[in-house]
């Protein structure tokens, strides 16, 4: 892997998959700063979520850890018992004790604050990665207009552009639906280049069971942690779906996109609107005949070198 390691920031929801997100990105990089949402657990759990990752199995580099919004900016999108059925009670399966002195390990200043401040420190440098509802990232637009101009690029994981949907979200993708304004803000208004790595591919993109098992099987901190988050969800899924569950690393995806754009093998660049009113809320619409040009076009990701990939996800295990 011999791409050019940018300033990243992930913004994270802390489930079982973005924490996965997180030990990928501390692998290859230094991360700079962790900004945390709400999302597939409440953000009281998001906080121990994230550092129970960072204490078990990330980088002695630490990035900071900035607490950010505990709802959307304006109505709930989904219900949070839908990614309690995902990611647990508490976002990894129940499988860690929640840790009760998290504050000490957070920084006072709040998420959206932090990326303005990191925005103004490091002008066209930062990679900011959103893996969750983007609330934190619309309102550091609306705090500082010229926040998004100052940033080299953002990852957007979300979006279900043939509007299928997901499983528990008909036509529409968890990210979007939970805050569909923020996206909406974030794909319509953010002045920098946007990369869209929709559910659509990242469905196309799992890793095959006996290529994660190979992992998990290792005897490091990094397989043992993975193991006890994706034990039960597995056996879950398991006996719903087919015995050897091929693994979705949605989050996994967007850093890919992030740290190695040359693993990307297809795309296209549309504008896409987010329905932020009606039975249609969330659901995103892709303007593939270019029809509407007055917002930004934004880079979709089809395709990844699949095998290149799952390389780079078991070599984090090594």
């Amino acid at each position: 892997m011999t791409d050019h390691q940018p300033k990243i920031i992930i913004d994270t929801d802390g489930g079982i998959d973005d924490v996965m997100a997180l030990l990928y990105a501390s692998h290859y990089t230094d991360v700079l700063a962790l900004t945390l949402v709400f999302g597939n657990t409440d953000i009281d759990n998001v906080c121990s979520n994230v550092i129970h990752t960072q204490n078990a199995s990330m980088n002695k580099n630490k990035p900071k850890v900035y607490k950010g919004c505990h709802a959307p900016m304006v109505k709930n999108g989904c219900s949070i018992n839908i990614g309690q059925k995902i990611h647990g009670s508490d976002g990894l399966n129940d499988v860690f004790e929640r840790i009760e002195n998290v504050a000490d390990y957070i920084e006072d200043l709040h998420a959206v604050n932090a990326l303005v401040k990191y925005a103004n420190e490091f002008p066209g440098e930062i990679t900011l990665i959103l893996i969750g509802p983007a609330t934190n990232a619309a309102l550091a637009h609306r705090l500082d207009k010229s926040f998004s101009s100052k940033l080299k690029q953002v990852i957007f994981l979300g979006c279900s552009i043939d509007s299928r949907g997901q499983r528990y979200n008909l036509g529409t993708e968890f990210n979007v639906l939970n805050d569909a304004e923020a996206a909406s803000i974030v794909l319509g208004e953010f002045e920098c280049p946007l990369v869209n790595v929709p559910y659509d591919t990242c469905r196309k993109l799992q890793i095959p069971a006996d290529d994660y098992i190979e992992c998990f099987a290792k005897n490091n901190s990094r397989s043992i942690f993975a193991t006890k988050l994706f034990t039960s969800k597995i056996s879950l899924y398991s006996q719903k779906f087919c015995d050897k569950m091929p693994l979705d690393a949605c989050d996994v995806l967007a850093i890919t996109a992030a740290l190695f754009p040359s693993l990307i093998t297809s795309f296209s660049e549309h504008a896409i609107y987010i329905e932020t009113e009606g039975r249609c809320r969330g659901v995103s619409l892709v303007d593939w005949y270019d029809n509407k040009l007055q917002t930004p076009k934004i880079r979709i990701i089809h395709d990844f070198d699949i095998e290149r990939y799952i390389q780079s996800f078991k070599a984090i295990f090594e």
